[in-house]
């Protein structure tokens, strides 16, 4: 049996409490609200406050609201002072953004960048806190997703998108940016993050188990369950583009569902492409076939995890429209046995929050340890 101790429950307590201010970043609280909700005591509470506004992470702002009596201070996020940097290379496209403490995202850029992703990397983090303003002294970490299996033991990734067929040591380029922006790097596959992104998103009370599923250049999902990105023991978890819905022997690296209906797929078969449809009878004809096969997808990914939350994004959602949406949920609702609503992203930009806040959520954790 471990042994206990005190610092263990002192700093559950501490993300607790920090966690309650995360949730309510735009309104603020009060001391006895803290404890009310966190279930600490109120001596406990203004301990942990004291220790949050010493290291800047909370604010007090007086509270003008009370007609009588004195004023008590209300307390807040401090979003101003330290930020994190999300990054997301989508295989084509690489976007950046600060992130605050909050997962709201700021001066967001993005640039065309092919195959050239670890070439544009720093030169685009230089760029974005050149634009910002913001002191490299305030910046907590670095969050980058990568279209790639990632095995965060050996630091490797694997990316057939990007021609990186077999595992490859990324280990020196997270030393690289950690070394030159003194700050902690975070790295993984690029829809467990976005996933995360979304997850945070939605308010704390209607969270639920979640697949977000990315149609674009690639098809991949990111598989949230208890909070927390869904792995496997092989980190592959979340690559349903190897799906296959009738056999097959062809060697596709790509996966032979992603070769179905990715951009590339479409552009060839129907003249779609990023951002542009043709229209009539083709559009038609592009969402009757994609619907058709996220529809399959769909199902069997309901009865392989059991979750109550599905949401589609991507390139190819984007462009084909709610009309891809509405067909995929008639058709889910005619074969799944317990069929739910598909839904669409609500996070602005789940890939940057998601990035930015697991990187800063690495400096907190050794911050409150």
């Amino acid at each position: 049996m471990a042994k206990y101790e005190p610092s263990h429950l002192k700093t559950m307590n501490t993300k607790i409490v920090f966690r309650e201010f995360r949730n309510r970043s735009e309104e603020g609280l009060f001391i006895n609200e803290i404890a009310r909700i966190s279930k600490i005591s109120v001596p406990t509470v203004m301990k942990i406050v004291e220790f949050l506004v010493e290291k800047e992470l909370v604010k007090t702002e007086e509270c003008t609201k009370t007609r009588v009596g004195r004023k008590p201070n209300m307390l807040k996020l401090n979003r101003d002072k330290y930020f994190s940097i999300g990054v997301i290379y989508e295989g084509d496209y690489l976007s950046l953004g600060i992130v605050d403490l909050a997962g709201n995202v700021y001066y967001y850029v993005q640039v065309r960048c092919g195959k050239h992703f670890e070439d544009s990397l720093i030169a685009n983090i230089d760029r974005l806190l050149e634009i910002s303003g913001r002191k490299i002294a305030d910046l907590i970490g670095i969050g980058i997703g990568v279209p790639c299996i990632f095995d965060k033991s050996k630091c490797e990734i694997t990316a057939p998108l990007l021609g990186i067929n077999e595992p490859r040591y990324f280990g020196d380029k997270i030393e690289e940016i950690s070394a030159r922006y003194k700050t902690k790097v975070f790295v993984d596959n690029d829809l467990n993050i976005q996933a995360f992104g979304e997850y945070a998103y939605i308010k704390p009370d209607t969270r639920e188990d979640l697949i977000f599923i990315s149609l674009g250049t690639g098809l991949g999902a990111g598989v949230i369950i208890d909070g927390k990105a869904r792995r496997g023991n092989r980190n592959i978890c979340g690559e349903i583009g190897h799906m296959m819905f009738e056999y097959s022997e062809e060697d596709e690296k790509a996966g032979w569902l992603e070769n179905k209906i990715n951009i590339k797929a479409l552009e060839e078969k129907f003249g779609i492409a990023n951002g542009f449809v043709p229209n009539g009878e083709k559009q038609q004809e592009a969402v009757e076939y994609v619907s058709r096969y996220l529809a399959l997808l769909i199902n069997n990914l309901i009865f392989s995890y059991d979750v109550s939350n599905i949401v589609l994004s991507g390139p190819v959602i984007e462009t084909l429209g709610n009309g891809v949406i509405e067909q995929t949920q008639k058709k889910l609702d005619k074969i799944c046995y317990r069929s739910l609503g598909i839904k669409q992203k609500k996070a602005p930009l789940p890939g940057i929050s998601g990035a930015g806040l697991l990187a800063g959520n690495i400096w907190l954790e050794d911050l409150f340890r």
